[in-house]
């Protein structure tokens, strides 16, 4: 069976700690890292880019795995980040930042949930409160890891006819 809950039932606010005056670059997550990649849930470490630190918006330390939301467009862009040991990796304050209750969801699952949220009529970004009280359906977890693995897999295989389809049209001008 399925059960419904608020993103507010699943996650909580991650309890974070200003790191107060830090100064030049660091590696930094912002709003343009929540891309609306469907192939991608997680965030690769490896891949964010150093940001220089403006004064009065000192970006926040991530010390543990968490979502991040970026709620400032039309559509919800989100991602987990998973914390590894010693990782020195930034979130830009306008960032929602959620410790996911993993025993009810899984953090793909709920990003791919999340993405799917748009602004309602007449607004050009989506509420935090609106977000906070939307009602997340899912089934068990282990069902949730299998939609994923399935997601995961079609958008792939689309992905691949897509850059044959290019591939051919391309084919097509040249001759």
């Amino acid at each position: 069976g399925y059960e419904v809950a608020a993103l507010r039932d699943l996650t909580k606010p991650l309890n974070t700690i200003r790191q107060g005056k830090i100064f030049g670059e660091v590696a930094t997550i912002g709003p343009s890292d929540l891309e609306l990649n469907q192939m991608e849930y997680l965030i690769d470490s490896s891949v964010i880019s150093s940001a220089k630190v403006r004064p009065g918006r000192e970006p926040i330390l991530l010390t543990k795995s968490c979502l991040l939301v970026n709620t400032t467009l039309k559509q919800v862009r989100a991602a987990y980040y998973k914390y590894n040991d010693g990782d020195q990796i930034y979130a830009s304050t306008n960032i929602m930042l959620l410790e996911v209750d993993e025993k009810r969801i899984d953090p793909e699952f709920l990003v791919n949930k999340l993405r799917s949220i748009e602004a309602t009529v007449g607004s050009s970004t989506v509420s935090r409160s609106y977000l906070w009280t939307y009602p997340i359906v899912y089934p068990s977890l282990e069902e949730q890891k299998r939609i994923v693995v399935e997601t995961k897999r079609a958008v792939k295989q689309s992905k691949i006819r897509e850059l044959g389809l290019t591939e051919e049209i391309q084919r097509l001008k040249n001759d």
